[in-house]
């Protein structure tokens, strides 16, 4: 992935402001637990999805979550510290809080606007829909770039199919309306546009020569990226971790590799791109057909 990307610009563009969670509260550090588990009781949200603050002197020192409340003792008594690391501006790019949960161990981020804490970021958050759109992209491009490279030898990719996945692709061509040819059967480019991803990288793996020149083709994120496209391609109403916090930074570096490794490869096969004719206008037609 080139830092111009689709995936690049709206990461930079989407900032964690933009996808965080509000803070419950900021509260007296010399409040009971109690009465905090009273009220977070009978609150409509669930109480163990919420985070607060906790004041020192007036001054924030501290967070706890409700399973940190422990009966019999203040809330300065049951929090933790704030760590400088967990602190960052709401104005952030989301691509550098994907970063920040990569090298850091933290539960969440407190995000801070001007001097005031204004929410915070969970890696829960990152599977808001802002996020799930900048994942989208990335996965999109990649899909593009093995689209081209496994039409550089339409004919040759398309035998590589079952006759069932012919069969569905076919159905597929028609319903997008594309045109046939003169015999009254798809363009073999065009069938190809209707592949899914999982196709196109069973294509790409039944090359010796792609296999060779790209060799992201046999790393493990394969398979999470089909799993990730399809997830967000066809959501469903129960919420979805995208990825795991731990492998999410590793996949968009293997993505970058993976789609340097395509274009490498296209660039090499250059002459076996389609040429396109240019259209003959009207006049030149003409001179053409009236030359002696």
């Amino acid at each position: 992935m080139t830092p111009s990307s689709h995936f690049y610009e709206l990461a930079y563009m989407i900032k964690v402001s933009d996808v965080c969670s509000a803070l419950q509260g900021i509260y007296d550090g010399n409040l009971a637990s109690e009465y905090i588990y009273d009220q977070w009781m009978e609150s409509e949200f669930d109480p163990m999805e919420q985070i607060a603050l906790v004041t020192v002197d007036n001054k924030i020192e501290g967070w706890f979550g409700f399973d940190m409340l422990q009966e019999g003792k203040r809330l300065c008594d049951c929090m933790e510290l704030i760590k400088p690391e967990m602190i960052m501006s709401s104005d952030t790019p989301l691509l550098e809080a994907i970063s920040a949960f990569s090298n850091s161990a933290v539960p969440f981020l407190l995000l801070l606007r001007g001097q005031q804490f204004s929410g915070l970021l969970s890696y829960a958050d990152l599977n808001k829909l802002p996020f799930q759109l900048c994942l989208f992209a990335l996965l999109i491009d990649l899909e593009m770039t093995m689209l081209k490279v496994i039409q550089l030898s339409p004919s040759q990719s398309a035998s590589l199919l079952s006759a069932g996945q012919s069969a569905r692709l076919k159905d597929i061509y028609a319903k997008r309306g594309y045109h046939n040819d003169l015999r009254g059967n798809p363009y073999v480019s065009k069938l190809l546009e209707c592949t899914t991803i999982t196709q196109k990288f069973s294509i790409l793996r039944k090359y010796t020569e792609t296999n060779q020149a790209i060799p992201e083709l046999s790393s493990k994120f394969c398979k999470v990226a089909e799993d990730a496209r399809n997830a967000i391609a066809h959501p469903s109403l129960q919420s979805v971790t995208l990825l795991p916090r731990e492998a999410l930074l590793p996949f968009i570096v293997w993505a970058e590799k993976f789609e340097r490794e395509m274009q490498s490869y296209l660039s090499s096969h250059e002459y076996l791109r389609p040429i396109t004719i240019p259209t003959i206008g009207a006049d030149s037609l003409d001179d053409i057909l009236s030359y002696e």
